[in-house]
């Protein structure tokens, strides 16, 4: 799976208002693309599927990711799913993490992840994993380098 990268910003984002949702996902190197990075094969185009909601009401946004199965598995292969819920105030802090703090936390959400497959009986039906990324997290990453 290729990561797509944006061009680098031009200069140092200032503060005048509060950010919107945009400003947030903008904000992180790892959402979005260029271009000339998208891979035109087809074949990949079913990959993966991903959905974003955002309640307004409560702040709480979800982002729902299902993967195909591999080319190789069998028919009747169990497709799997996560989901990574959060608030926009979590989100937003998670924008202004650097770098290095953002991967501890890529990591941490890995392993729980893989943590929550090792526990379950088996995997012959489609599962839906809900994992929530909290400020307790992002407080962890911080500290650790």
């Amino acid at each position: 799976q290729r990561l797509l990268t944006p061009p680098a910003p031009a200069g140092p984002a200032r503060r005048t208002r509060n950010p919107t949702q945009e400003d947030i996902m903008q904000s992180n190197s790892r959402i979005g693309f260029n271009t000339d990075d998208i891979d035109g094969d087809a074949a990949d185009a079913d990959d993966l599927n991903t959905t974003v909601q955002f309640d307004v009401a409560t702040g709480r946004i979800t982002f729902h990711a299902a993967w195909a199965v591999a080319p190789d598995a069998p028919p009747d292969a169990a497709r799997h799913a996560v989901v990574l819920a959060l608030d926009s105030d979590t989100m937003e802090r998670y924008a202004d993490l650097d770098e290095g703090a953002r991967m501890r936390v890529h990591a941490m959400l890995h392993d729980r992840v893989q943590q929550m497959l090792d526990e379950l009986p088996g995997l012959d039906d489609e599962r839906t994993l809900t994992v929530e990324l909290t400020d307790a997290m992002l407080d962890v990453a911080c500290r650790l380098q």
